[in-house]
């Protein structure tokens, strides 16, 4: 009981003194923070890092799964078999991040939840470089539900960096005896 008659005034002291410090006069005119406005078109990486973003932020059962681990089997559809790559690299940097296990090895594995991706081939538009429609969801194996879902734009031409390598790419790596990572080529 002792602490609460310590605890209050001085709760009632700093309420009392957050308003005083505010300075007189009109607030400042004009736009005081630049509003961000996303890109209508991403490239690879920034999709991927869209799509990261969105679900880890947006998808209440990744959100709320905490330290448990939810098992998602992959339902990935791409025109090109290689454009698959962008799902790919997004399950695998979750799955980094613990919040995710992939089910897609064992066919007869259970699983709660669907990561879906389907990509496909948009118009040229303005500027000539093909793009990709690219729509991911966060389903619930049990009755359907989405939970979450993105569409981006993607320019196609980009996936390629100025060497022609790919832009985007899951890096394998393993570790010696000694615990220290290697990449593998």
């Amino acid at each position: 009981m002792n602490g609460f008659f310590k605890t209050v005034p001085l709760m009632l002291i700093v309420i009392g003194t957050g308003c005083n410090s505010l300075p007189e006069g009109q607030p400042p005119e004009g736009t005081i923070v630049e509003q961000y406005n996303q890109p209508e078109r991403y490239s690879p990486k920034q999709a991927v890092n869209q799509m990261l973003t969105s679900i880890t932020t947006r998808c209440e059962p990744v959100i709320l799964a905490g330290a448990y681990v939810l098992t998602v089997k992959k339902d990935f559809k791409a025109e090109r078999n290689e454009e698959n790559r962008l799902p790919d690299q997004l399950a695998a940097e979750l799955v980094k991040m613990k919040s995710i296990r992939t089910m897609n090895l064992f066919p007869d594995a259970k699983y709660d939840w669907v990561l879906k991706s389907t990509i496909t081939h948009g118009d040229s538009g303005v500027s000539g470089l093909g793009e990709l429609v690219w729509e991911m969801k966060f389903i619930s194996h049990l009755d359907g539900k989405v939970y979450w879902q993105e569409k981006l734009i993607v320019q196609e031409k980009s996936m390629k960096d100025s060497r022609g390598k790919n832009e985007t790419h899951i890096v394998e790596r393993k570790r010696d005896k000694g615990g220290a990572e290697k990449k593998l080529p």
